[in-house]
């Protein structure tokens, strides 16, 4: 496993709020890929047994399990979000599902989370995101793979305030974040 590092690709960004929406960064949060190549019977029970909770099989939905999110990718496929634990839930994942069945890496130094909050994150999202963002389409406990600003992101609506997390490459975080502060200042209260 590769240790965290010790800063975020967005440490030095400060926070940006207005009256309807905030832009921030949920740093060094865990992020573990289990990679199989269907989502078999067994492959689901590995992965509930490690992690208490039957990873999701409907398209773009999440399953909770305690504080630790596992976000549907495709079949087979799950992104477990969780807080700064790795080791604990890396090990847990490895020991329940053999590789036989699936991979399991840390991607937790690959991504980074920058959370979208308040009445207007919708409308500041949909400045630069093809996706239907309606409450009727996206709605709390759902995800959605996508591209935001040109950056490819992994959208969780975490509840129906909205807030929803937005998770990007380390690499295009700098950019992605001036992207939506830019869009978030030109959003204009109701």
């Amino acid at each position: 496993m590769v240790e965290p590092r010790a800063l975020s690709p967005l440490a030095a960004m400060a926070p940006f709020a207005s009256p309807t929406v905030t832009v921030s960064e949920i740093p060094l949060e865990t992020k573990i890929m289990v990679r199989g190549r269907d989502a078999t019977p067994a492959l689901v029970q590995a992965v509930a047994a490690a992690l208490g909770t039957a990873p999701p099989i409907v398209p773009n939905t999440v399953a909770s399990a305690g504080t630790r999110a596992i976000l549907w990718l495709g079949p087979g496929e799950w992104r477990v979000v969780a807080p700064d634990d790795a080791p604990i839930v890396l090990a847990a994942l490895q020991a329940a599902v053999p590789r036989t069945l699936a991979a399991v890496v840390d991607v937790s130094d690959f991504y980074t989370t920058i959370r979208l909050a308040g009445a207007s994150a919708r409308t500041v999202l949909a400045q630069g995101c093809p996706l239907d963002l309606h409450p009727r389409a996206l709605r709390a406990g759902q995800c959605a793979q996508s591209l935001l600003g040109e950056v490819d992101v992994l959208l969780h609506l975490r509840d129906d305030a909205p807030t929803i997390d937005l998770q990007v490459r380390w690499s295009h975080a700098a950019h992605l974040w001036a992207w939506l502060t830019v869009a978030a200042a030109a959003v204009q209260p109701a």
